[in-house]
């Protein structure tokens, strides 16, 4: 089997837990100033407090971030994975105990995933941002909400449609890790590290090294731009990571040749409960099979740690069944559209390298598009722009 140890600065990021403090608080008022200068929020300070008071911040805004990562570490889920994005906003609610992350496309504010705060606390979260939203003159919806968040949903009468499924991995009980199935892959990881590539963990909040930061960022810059050089099809339902941010939320599993260079990383985010495994790429110069390595390494490291949760991300379904409150002049045509961008961009590419790691079933979570409000054109509109699936895509 192809291991790799959890050292003790991966133990003791990986058993991290929230502060309460930093839930109620954002940070000191030294702070401040540096979030301040950002220009970018909309939100108010309190200066005799220093708590962050509700509104809209960005990655940006430096004081309020602690609050930002305790709240995704209590509640963070794979469709929070937009954290990590500049192009995204956060959204911390008035009595500082929730926030929820969203942009804005085409006068819609399209929120991404649950808010991060207690389920029982999501509808008042939802009607507090409405009303936010409201005076800005946007729409609101939500794309990869939860199955618990489409029962409040279908309790209140919104449109919503079931667009896909988080696949997840348990390390635990995985069968290519108890050597019964994958032979070809894990004989090629084993071919590799025969080769001389070998495999360490980074975690950045315990042991900081800029060396190593600055090849991560150039693997994922040149990664980027080969993806883009593509056909667009290749960038649908694609986040743009800022790779270093959020340290405490983060660590890499990254790979190196023989010749000890850094040749490819898989990212991990800690989540509310397990973790997220994204991107996990490989330099264009890496032996074949270097990300197949990388995962599988994750893995390995995740069951000796006893995690049982390792999700992927985001499979989206052939086909739109399950869809409720939808009018029927635009059921026949929201099918139609989907079944037509799920072909020509080729998005069951994703299934078939996810089954081949054996995803657990019994993990398998639903992912919802829900509309609060009556949608409109600009509401479709945003939803396809928020996936970054162009319409002229869909009409050629």
């Amino acid at each position: 089997m192809v291991r790799i140890s959890p050292s003790p600065t991966f133990l003791d990021w990986a058993h991290q837990t929230p502060s309460n403090k930093s839930i109620r608080k954002s940070i000191s008022s030294s702070s401040l100033s540096s979030g301040a200068k950002s220009g970018r929020s909309s939100a108010q300070w309190d200066t005799e407090t220093s708590f962050v008071r509700g509104g809209s911040y960005t990655l940006q805004d430096t004081a309020a971030l602690d609050t930002i990562e305790s709240l995704l570490l209590q509640y963070g889920t794979a469709s929070h994975m937009g954290a990590r994005d500049w192009s995204y906003s956060f959204y911390i609610n008035g009595s500082q105990t929730g926030a929820l992350i969203y942009k804005v496309l085409d006068k819609v504010a399209m929120i991404s995933g649950d808010p991060l705060c207690p389920p029982d606390q999501y509808l008042s979260f939802i009607r507090e941002f409405q009303a936010h939203c409201k005076k800005q003159h946007l729409g609101v919806a939500m794309v990869a909400a939860s199955d618990n968040m489409s029962k409040i949903a279908h309790q209140h009468k919104w449109m919503s449609i079931h667009f896909g499924t988080e696949k997840v991995l348990n390390p635990c009980t995985n069968p290519m890790l108890l050597g019964r199935s994958g032979n070809r892959t894990v004989a090629k990881c084993r071919q590799l590290v025969k080769q001389g590539t070998t495999v360490d963990i980074y975690c950045p909040a315990e042991q900081y090294d800029a060396a190593i930061e600055k090849e991560l960022v150039r693997i994922y810059k040149d990664w980027r731009a080969a993806r883009n050089a593509e056909s667009g099809a290749t960038n649908a339902f694609m986040t743009v990571y800022d790779i270093l941010s959020l340290p405490r939320l983060m660590a890499f599993v990254y790979s190196k040749d023989a010749s000890g260079n850094i040749n490819g990383f898989a990212a991990l985010r800690k989540l509310g409960q397990g973790y997220h495994v994204d991107p996990f790429i490989a330099a264009a110069d890496a032996p074949k099979g270097t990300s197949d390595l990388l995962l599988y390494a994750t893995m390995a490291l995740a069951k000796e740690t006893g995690i049982t949760k390792l999700s992927l991300g985001f499979e989206v379904v052939p086909e739109l069944e399950d869809m409720e409150r939808v009018p029927k002049v635009l059921h026949g045509v929201i099918k139609k559209t989907h079944r037509r961008i799920f072909g020509q961009l080729h998005l069951g590419g994703k299934k078939t390298f996810f089954d081949r790691f054996h995803p657990d079933e019994q993990q398998d979570a639903g992912l919802w598009i829900l509309y609060p409000q009556r949608p409109s054109l600009k509401h479709m509109l945003a939803t396809m722009h928020f996936a970054n699936i162009r319409v002229r895509t869909v009409i050629s």
